[in-house]
């Protein structure tokens, strides 16, 4: 009997919330494919490495998702759930506060974050992404178009409030990110690629490899920035 077939039969037995959701009882689904059933996660749940979960779950806080986790469209996540490696969100996506996510989570459009999140390093963000205050990044984050971002974010280790973009100023496409911190105007954190450093060691590194638009043209735009 494959997992799929035992989930069905399992799951037929238990009663539906107010919203048509099916509650679960246990706090352990290491066993099951929820991928094609919309159900209510009680706080404190954990879940195997590579679960796929479907569309419109409400899952509660506290709850453990190891690497490999694909979500499917409009789920909601309450607080401090700590998500593993390689997670997978859909769009439209909903989560409450102090959640954590580890290396390379790749999130659809349109999805939404409270305050206090935790991302970790080469994570990508699609677009129409909003973020509460407070959230922390790792390094290496890639965002999409129209982010909207809240005050006293973290990022490549200073504290910010906001993420300029420099795109296509070599003609290749690339992005570079561009952030001050919020107290001290003269520091600087540009990151592009794998690269992350300071104005400066962005301008001088550009010109030994030769870069000259880099160097000129990000060098132009932070000298304005420290203005501002």
């Amino acid at each position: 009997m494959d997992v799929k077939t035992v989930t069905h039969k399992w799951i037929a037995t238990l009663a539906r919330d107010s919203m048509g959701r099916r509650r679960i009882p246990t706090r352990h689904y290491e066993m099951f494919d929820w991928s094609t059933i919309r159900c209510n996660f009680m706080s404190g749940s954990t879940f195997a490495p590579w679960t796929r979960i479907g569309d419109r779950n409400l899952i509660g806080s506290h709850t453990r998702f190891h690497g490999g986790t694909e979500f499917g469209n409009d789920n909601t996540f309450a607080n401090e759930s700590t998500f593993g490696e390689d997670t997978k969100f859909g769009l439209r996506n909903e989560f409450g506060v102090y959640n954590t996510f580890e290396s390379r989570a790749v999130f659809a459009g349109d999805s939404r974050f409270a305050g206090g999140q935790v991302f970790g390093t080469s994570v990508v963000f699609n677009d129409n992404i909003r973020f509460g205050n407070a959230v922390k990044f790792m390094g290496l984050t890639t965002f999409g178009s129209k982010m909207t971002f809240g005050g006293a974010m973290d990022w490549n280790g200073i504290v910010t409030d906001h993420i300029y973009t420099l795109a296509n100023i070599d003609g290749t496409g690339r992005h570079i990110y561009i952030a001050r911190d919020n107290t001290r105007k003269s520091l600087i954190r540009v990151q592009a690629g794998c690269y992350v450093g300071t104005d400066k060691e962005f301008i001088t590194r550009a010109k030994n490899q030769h870069k000259h638009a880099y160097a000129h043209l990000v060098k132009a735009f932070c000298r304005g920035l420290k203005k501002l």
